[in-house]
């Protein structure tokens, strides 16, 4: 596995032309569909197309490899044409109502940063609008045949559309430690104008593009999208690299709290695919030994498969004593917002009988869902018990990263 990491990031990083026809004519097929496996999982199978394209017309790479690399490539870019013609019917309708918007991550990403909608999969369409647009915003939506199961809240429910790709509209910026370290209206202003076929529509400021995918990488997913977030980052720092603020970048970063994500995924980016951060940037970061192991258990981790196992699941098999798993069981039965429900209304006879019925019922409905994998950990399935494993690291990064828990 170590070799075919070193030959994905070989590839991408578009090494010596001698390296890498020595790296594709060493794999095997057991080795080319490992590689081709990790690349798809990781989102990175139209960049790889392209990385690897100048050799596609000597014998390094096999004709049924060539294929499959190749359509990773083309669906890619036929998808995202759909999801763009998709996207500019919705700004459309947004202009028409004067309600301005900012493109988030892949959107902003692939055409404006990798320019080539192929090379950014996307799964979803994120843009953010203000506050106060957003029961108008809402109201278009539903009216053009969107659908959300959720209710309007603060934040808006994910939308979906039959034959279309799911939109989210958003009005901050998610999973900050302190969102009130982060002035929305300077985000705004500091906002670029760009169009989208002949729609005006924003960007994020490079600083702030940056700022914004450290923080959706490591405090949102913690590393669970695997390389494309390094890649995302790397093609950004290139792409603005005669108008990008460093100082500006950190102090920013700072400011909103997360530093901790911005070192970790601007030194991962530069360990796995580049550019260098500036020296005076690095000295500024002052990382010290926990940040350092952070960074090389994230090393490890953007390769490992994320699995969407409960990190109360992988909490009862921590080393620790009976009495916390007991604990954390009963964590997981009682949530908090039902036992707050409890407490902030008067106990009479129909609460007591919606605590006797609800309880109960989650129980059931948590060992029906977990049952499998608790008794295959009970007997030692090694695939388990390295998923729950990888599970608890991610958990201890993703502490470590909201500044509630040293590595």
């Amino acid at each position: 596995m170590a070799s075919i990491k070193f030959n994905l990031l070989t590839f991408l990083r578009k090494g010596e032309v001698e390296e890498i026809k020595k790296q594709l004519s060493e794999l095997n097929e057991e080795e080319w569909n490992v590689l081709l496996g990790t690349a798809r999982r990781q989102k990175l199978g139209p960049i790889l197309f392209h990385c690897l394209k100048p050799y596609y017309s000597s014998t390094y790479i096999p004709i049924y490899y060539q294929d499959q690399i190749r359509n990773e490539y083309f669906n890619s870019a036929t998808r995202n044409m759909r999801l763009y013609s998709q996207l500019e019917d919705i700004l459309k309708k947004f202009a028409n109502e004067d309600i301005p918007v900012i493109l988030l991550k892949g959107v902003h990403l692939a055409k404006y940063i990798y320019e080539n909608i192929a090379f950014r999969p996307m799964v979803d369409i994120d843009l953010m609008i203000k506050q106060d647009d957003l029961e108008k915003a809402h109201r278009l939506l539903i009216e053009d045949g969107y659908r959300t199961s959720e209710k309007l809240e603060e934040e808006l429910p994910p939308y979906e559309k039959k034959g279309k790709i799911p939109v989210e509209i958003h009005s901050h910026l998610k999973i900050l430690p302190n969102e009130g370290n982060v002035d929305i209206a300077s985000l705004w202003a500091r906002a670029e104008k760009v169009y989208l076929g002949e729609v005006q529509v924003l960007t994020l400021c490079p600083e702030d593009l940056i700022l914004h995918l450290c923080l959706h990488s490591c405090n949102h997913h913690c590393l669970e999208h695997g390389l494309i977030s390094c890649l995302d980052i790397s093609h950004t720092v290139i792409h603005y690299e005669e108008k990008l603020d460093w100082n500006q970048l950190w102090a920013r970063g700072q400011k909103w709290g997360i530093e901790r994500s911005v070192y970790l995924m601007l030194a991962l980016t530069e360990k796995t695919i580049g550019p260098p951060i500036p020296e005076e940037i690095k000295l500024e970061m002052k990382p010290d030994y926990k940040a350092l192991n952070a960074l090389a258990e994230a090393e490890d981790l953007i390769f490992e498969q994320f699995t969407d196992l409960s990190p109360n699941v992988s909490s009862l098999f921590r080393q620790q004593g009976w009495r916390r798993r007991f604990d954390i069981l009963l964590e997981r039965i009682f949530l908090a917002e039902e036992s707050d429900k409890f407490e902030n209304t008067e106990m009479n006879k129909s609460n007591f009988l919606k605590a006797f019925i609800i309880f109960p019922y989650r129980l059931w409905i948590l060992f029906k869902r977990y049952r499998k994998t608790i008794w295959l950990a009970l007997c030692g399935d090694q695939h388990t018990v390295n998923t729950i494993k990888s599970g608890n690291r991610r958990q201890d990064l993703r502490r470590w990263f909201s500044n509630s828990e040293e590595v």
